[in-house]
């Protein structure tokens, strides 16, 4: 990773998976913090790093993850911050937690919340945004799915998959 990112001819993002990082992170009698490990993330030049989710199939201790955007975002000498990313889960159902917990200044991706809609994948996509807004601006997920269609066929049917 620290190779691409010091190579000036890749100019595009990197973005960092920290599939495996539990073989390290995993056990408090040895290893090593997952804030730790994604701060040498960042040392080594990630643009971008999961961050797994506050539900789903690959959530974390909250705390933790907090934690872990900290170490991502804070001042690092001349290292510059990289952008938390969460995924593993995040559907309509919980985008809503997921922005309060983690806040809004980081990427949500949502292949399986968006996919899996009854309608497709047009209206997987709207649906996300639609209870992504409503989480934004204080409205409840039961308010946006009464005024959004997409939203609110998401909701049971992706309930159900997850």
């Amino acid at each position: 990773m620290q190779a691409l990112a010091e190579d000036p001819s890749v100019k595009v993002p990197i973005h960092s998976h920290r599939v495996g990082h539990a073989a390290f992170t995993g056990m408090p009698k040895h290893g090593i913090d997952v804030a730790l490990w994604s701060k040498l993330m960042r040392i080594c030049g990630a643009d971008q790093l999961h961050i797994g989710s506050v539900e789903g199939k690959f959530y974390y201790n909250t705390q933790e993850t907090q934690q872990t955007i900290a170490a991502l975002r804070k001042p690092l000498h001349h290292i510059k911050p990289t952008m938390p990313v969460s995924s593993a889960g995040n559907r309509p159902a919980n985008i809503g937690v997921s922005i309060r917990t983690l806040g809004n200044d980081m990427m949500f991706l949502a292949g399986g919340g968006i996919h899996g809609h009854p309608d497709g994948s047009t209206a997987g996509a709207k649906a996300m945004m639609q209870a992504a807004k409503a989480a934004l601006t204080g409205m409840s997920l039961e308010e946006a799915a009464s005024k959004n269609p997409e939203l609110k066929r998401a909701l049971p049917a992706l309930e159900l998959k997850m």
